[in-house]
């Protein structure tokens, strides 16, 4: 539940949900979906044919396990758009294992660490 709490910092109120979960996403069989992911800080992570292509080399894979439909797609250096008809199955079950995965490779081949993208996708109905 939300509730009004003194900061030990500082003597302003800070609202407290950390009793609350996230509210899922509900997205509607059937709609046609924008989502939008994009890197941390805006960062350009995407620059290259090479990391384009392990991106995408992975979506037909991903895609399998849901039953989601993709329309299209563009890939920017700072951020992924998505066209898509939504399925049953959340759409986390697409954008996870399909984000995890390269993120993992990108840092790898950029000897970074960390996140690479920033929060869950924005998605648009």
């Amino acid at each position: 539940m939300w509730a009004l709490r003194k900061s030990k910092q500082h003597s302003v109120g800070v609202l407290d949900n950390s009793d609350m979960p996230r509210i899922a996403r509900q997205i509607p069989q059937g709609a046609v979906v924008h989502i939008i992911s994009r890197f941390v800080n805006r960062a350009y992570r995407l620059n290259t044919d090479a990391q384009r292509e392990n991106y995408l080399s992975r979506v037909a894979r991903v895609v399998s396990h849901t039953d989601w439909t993709l329309l299209g797609y563009a890939l920017l250096s700072t951020h992924i758009h998505w066209a898509a008809v939504a399925g049953n199955k959340p759409l986390w079950q697409f954008a996870k294992p399909l984000h995890c995965g390269f993120a993992r490779w990108l840092n790898i081949t950029d000897s970074t660490f960390g996140p690479v993208f920033a929060e869950r996708p924005s998605a648009f109905i």
